[in-house]
């Protein structure tokens, strides 16, 4: 057997290896089965979890608006009433600041309703003076006047009265009545013993 030198031996064995046996891609570890099905968030994830974020905090907000909405609404309704506890009219007696509201309905006769609604001091002291709701002005173009009158007469209790009806549309039918003329009918029926004045203004017929 012909010996080699050293460095011929090492040229050789490299010439007469062929590419495909020489793997210059090593084999890479398989990926773990459990990782492999986890899937990064996208963007509209992210942005769904944070519109999330966003309208809980909204919610938050609203509530702690809703709060402090209602302790504002009680403060003014507080200052109103310590502000007409101090005007001048606060410091009549309720005998004779019901007769202020008696003299205020002969001159409107919405007056009565109007001043119930200004403090509960007036609305106690108007509601419990009869003769502030005897002038009773039923106005027929109203949606509900049937209601506002029983009003009058439940409030006016005894006293005579002074009923006086106006603005029928021209559109109504006397006969057969229309519906509100019906319910007014039943309660001046009830009160006619009370009706001093009775008063009903037509509308002027065009020729």
């Amino acid at each position: 057997m012909n010996s080699l030198p050293h460095g011929a031996w090492s040229r050789r064995v490299v010439h007469n290896a062929s590419p495909s046996s020489l793997d210059l891609n090593p084999p890479r570890p398989k990926p773990n089965s459990k990782s492999s099905t986890m899937i990064a968030p996208t963007e509209r994830q992210l942005a769904l979890s944070a519109l999330a974020e966003d309208e809980r905090r909204a919610a938050i907000l609203k509530d702690q608006l809703d709060i402090l909405q209602s302790e504002y609404d009680a403060a003014i309704r507080s200052i109103v009433m310590k502000r007409n506890q101090l005007a001048a009219i606060a410091l009549l007696p309720p005998e004779l600041l019901g007769e202020v509201f008696v003299y205020t309905s002969e001159v409107d006769e919405v007056a009565p309703v109007m001043l119930s609604h200004v403090c509960r001091s007036w609305r106690q002291t108007v509601r419990s003076t009869p003769r502030a709701w005897c002038h009773i002005h039923i106005r027929l173009r109203c949606k509900n006047p049937s209601e506002l009158a029983g009003l009058f007469f439940e409030l006016s209790r005894a006293c005579p009265l002074h009923v006086a009806l106006t603005d029928p549309p021209q559109h109504w039918n006397y006969y057969p009545p229309h519906p509100k003329l019906v319910q007014l009918a039943v309660l001046l029926r009830a009160n006619w013993h009370r009706i001093k004045i009775f008063r009903w203004v037509l509308p002027s017929l065009s020729m």
